[in-house]
């Protein structure tokens, strides 16, 4: 599984996904099933993505996609 990045990223968001619906199902916050599928993924327990290169695409991904989200709910007056 390392070394392929389509294989790391397709888990990621399989794993993010039945953690998102877990979360909901709890009715938690989004936001902290996604620092939990970040923990889980990491090198530190489940070793799904080891690449650091493959982390630092995927940091700076969400870092962009959370700063469109955000500019999506601003007024624009």
């Amino acid at each position: 599984m390392h070394g392929n990045i389509f294989v790391e990223v397709s888990a990621l968001i399989a794993l993010c996904a039945g953690i998102a619906m877990i979360m909901r199902f709890l009715r938690q916050p989004l936001i902290i099933g996604y620092i939990i599928t970040g923990l889980l993924v990491g090198p530190s327990l489940l070793s799904i993505v080891n690449n650091p290169e493959t982390i630092d695409l995927l940091g700076t991904f969400g870092v962009a996609l959370l700063l469109f989200i955000v500019g999506l709910g601003l007024n624009p007056k």
